[in-house]
């Protein structure tokens, strides 16, 4: 299903109207049959061929954004985000950290750092 959505969006990518008009039907279709079953379900798990045209579609009409305006600000708070990461304390053991962002990989104990 995602080969086919995939090779429907590099087939249809030059006339994006087209491919648009597609997936607003297929998209349509999908709702009327999600709508009777458990409409929470739907565009979870991109198992259908209009959601991942839909990821596709989305992908395509964002880049140009994402790569000219939104890129390089991301790019450098990336940076700084493991720059702050990696001034704390790290355990070479586990890969817990003094300052992270995920709980799981926090080390919460206070360790006497030594440089290596």
């Amino acid at each position: 299903r995602c080969n086919l959505a995939s090779l429907l969006t590099i087939a249809l990518h030059g006339k994006l109207e087209y491919y648009t008009s597609i997936m607003k039907d297929l998209l349509v279709d999908l709702i009327d049959s999600s709508a009777s079953k458990n409409p929470k379900l739907m565009l979870r798990r991109t198992e259908s061929v209009v959601e991942k045209m839909l990821t596709n579609w989305m992908s395509i009409c964002m880049y140009s954004c994402l790569r000219e305006t939104v890129g390089e600000p991301f790019f450098l708070l990336l940076c700084a985000i493991k720059q702050q990461i990696n001034k704390g304390s790290i355990d070479a053991i586990t890969g817990k950290a003094r300052y992270t962002l995920n709980e799981e990989w926090l080390l919460r104990e206070n360790i006497e750092a030594k440089p290596m």
